[in-house]
């Protein structure tokens, strides 16, 4: 009950009847209880924004992972495409006439020279080593098409992205 008379002006008790005097505190009261609440509102709100930009922020943040995570798949996948080519020199890096050569193809002409040939027919060489995938690469004579053209050899050669063509040199 005391503290009904901090609500109150000393004026006020001094010149107000009593009934005056209670509704003034009831109101009083009241305003504070509704300050109360809105404040709590407010805290309310702000916790709820807070939880919401967590939110946000937590799918930012998955999504940025995601991204990481595919650009590093992408480039794991160019690496592993890069690597699975063979490394050949290109005709702009060789030096005056050289010609690009497997250690296979040395020994070939090696033994060629002297006399004796032993290693694999050009059109028997395959690029993996089990037997059942090297019968699959042999390549039946007639489907074979000599092309002409060069006065000289051949050092490299590649089809076009569309298959369609043959570029030589």
């Amino acid at each position: 009950m005391d503290e009904d008379f901090s609500f109150l002006q000393p004026l006020d008790i001094i010149t107000k009847d009593v009934n005056q005097l209670r509704q003034m505190i009831k109101e009083k009261r009241k305003n504070i209880q509704k300050d109360k609440d809105k404040d709590k509102n407010k805290d309310k709100d702000k916790n709820k924004d807070r939880e919401v930009d967590r939110e946000h922020e937590a799918e930012r943040a998955r999504v940025r992972e995601k991204e990481r995570h595919e650009k590093e798949e992408r480039e794991k996948e160019r690496e592993k495409a890069e690597s699975n080519k063979e490394p050949e020199k290109q005709p702009e890096e060789l030096a005056d006439g050289d010609m690009v050569m497997d250690q296979e193809d040395k020994d070939a002409i090696g033994h060629e020279e002297n006399g004796t040939s032993i290693g694999p027919e050009p059109m028997d060489i395959a690029t993996t080593s089990t037997q059942a995938s090297q019968e699959a690469c042999e390549i039946p004579g007639s489907d074979v098409t000599i092309l002409e053209g060069h006065t000289s050899e051949v050092c490299a050669c590649a089809w076009s992205p569309t298959g369609s063509l043959l570029a030589s040199g």
